[in-house]
């Protein structure tokens, strides 16, 4: 439930106001068509503060009753909602207002549920409208939200008695029509570098080393403004100073996860990490380095379990346009560069390992050869001081020995043209690239111009 005092809110004041615009047509009576509000994010991102705040801030007419939710956290092995758990639930709901009560007592499941839609009808009878707030972040959300969608949402959406704001870390899955369509999805994003520099009072070169270490999530920031109360000037931190700061963002990240993430899956959560996204086989080589598991536990079926119990955990996410499993972005970058810190020879290995594999999938594999690319491209580059690399010169040897004919006159038009649209809508080669004094749109231009010299050759 939320606290007398919320956390200081110093990120997504825009959705907060949009979700106040709603509550402002509320009170003059009118019901958004958009009732449904769901706000996603990673951990660490402030759903829970937001929500706080809206809770904390809004005053409703007399006839208008909130709803103050959270789900329960399921068992494990939970296929449904055990019934201890759904009287929970009913009386979350009775204790938001005195006039509502639970009939028929909730003896077994059939009883829990049509007590449940015997709440609605009394919420649809004994007001204008019911703001409800939720807090949807825990294990087991599908399964004990689909209960409540059915039993309480729908019957109140349907009679337009209901305005709500759900938090979750990943979208909702609506299951009934009449909820889905008036669903809004709103994805809460980490902090940009100015938002940062101004979260942390810093100019945007300091904040920017931050940044660097943060990615703008909101508990990172936090962290390291704690850290600035002793040393100030973030240009004058030691390598063992951000190290300590990625060592404490970890376990403020680890301990929101909670106990569900084991050893062997947080060293995998680790090592998978480091690459911006994967398949099994290479899953399987970094695994079998850094985690110190047997070959029993490195088979297909055991790393297809382990990906399996980081998505439930929301931190690995199946991307379908490379058609492979990611770490969720911002954690990503900030459990990476964790690794860089902490263990640079580990960290070292694993970008040797993975720069191996994108070249032998280059001579290897004919198609997505643009993805390969890239990402082979991207860990040559991602080094913590720049080496003899440069980037035109790198990508230009790449793209001919991989995109280009042999004799220099047929080039891969398709995989050129994605390629091309891959540099420019990275979202980490930018920051990359500024240590090589380069930028993508730089490196498109000059490698059009020198393909266009060698095919004319």
């Amino acid at each position: 439930m939320a606290s007398d005092k919320p956390e200081r809110l110093v990120a997504h004041t825009a959705e907060l106001e949009q979700l106040h615009e709603r509550l402002d047509n509320l009170r003059r009576g009118a019901v958004p068509l958009r009732c449904l509000v769901n706000l996603c994010g990673v951990y660490g991102i402030g759903k829970r503060t937001l929500l706080a705040h809206l809770d904390q801030r809004t005053l409703l007419p007399d006839d208008v009753v909130k709803l103050r939710l959270a789900l329960p956290i399921l068992p494990p092995s939970a296929r449904f909602v055990p019934l201890a758990l759904k009287q929970a639930l009913l009386d979350q709901i009775a204790a938001c207002h005195p006039a509502l009560t639970i009939s028929p007592a909730p003896i077994n499941d059939l009883n829990a549920d049509a007590a449940l839609t015997g709440l609605a009808g009394q919420l649809i009878e004994q007001s204008t409208c019911c703001l409800l707030l939720l807090d949807a972040t825990v294990r087991g959300t599908p399964i004990a939200f689909n209960w409540l969608e059915r039993g309480l949402l729908l019957p109140l959406v349907r009679t337009d008695h209901m305005i709500a704001t759900i938090i979750s870390r990943s979208p909702l899955r609506w299951r009934e029509f009449d909820t889905r369509r008036r669903a809004e999805i709103m994805v809460l994003a980490p902090l940009s570098l100015e938002e940062t520099a101004l979260h942390l009072q810093l100019s945007i070169p300091e904040a920017e080393i931050i940044y660097g270490l943060t990615s703008g999530l909101p508990l990172a920031n936090e962290l390291a403004l704690q850290m600035q109360a002793y040393l100030p000037v973030p240009s004058e931190w030691e390598t063992g100073d951000k190290a300590d700061l990625m060592g404490q963002i970890l376990d403020a990240l680890y301990q929101l996860v909670g106990p569900d993430l084991s050893p062997v899956l947080q060293c995998a959560l680790e090592v998978l990490s480091v690459v911006r996204e994967f398949s099994v086989p290479l899953m399987q080589r970094l695994i079998q380095h850094a985690c110190g598991t047997t070959s029993e536990t490195t088979r297909q079926t055991f790393l297809l379990l382990m990906v399996k119990q980081l998505q439930e955990l929301d931190l690995v996410i199946w991307d379908q346009a490379s058609l492979s499993y990611r770490v969720a972005p911002t954690l990503r970058r900030i459990i990476g560069t964790y690794v860089r810190y902490n263990n640079p020879e580990r960290y070292e290995a694993l970008r040797q390992l993975i720069t191996d594999y994108y070249r032998q999938m280059l001579d290897e594999v004919l198609v997505s050869r643009h993805i390969h690319l890239v990402e082979f491209l991207w860990h040559l580059l991602d080094t913590p001081a720049p080496g003899e690399h440069r980037p035109a010169n790198l990508l230009r040897g790449l793209v001919t020995r991989y995109l280009v004919s042999p004799d220099g006159r047929q080039i891969d038009d398709e995989e050129m043209s994605q390629l091309q649209m891959y540099l420019v809508t990275d979202p980490d080669l930018p920051a990359v690239l500024r240590r090589y004094g380069t930028h993508s749109q730089e490196l498109v231009a000059m490698l059009e111009a020198q393909l266009s010299n060698d095919v004319a050759a």
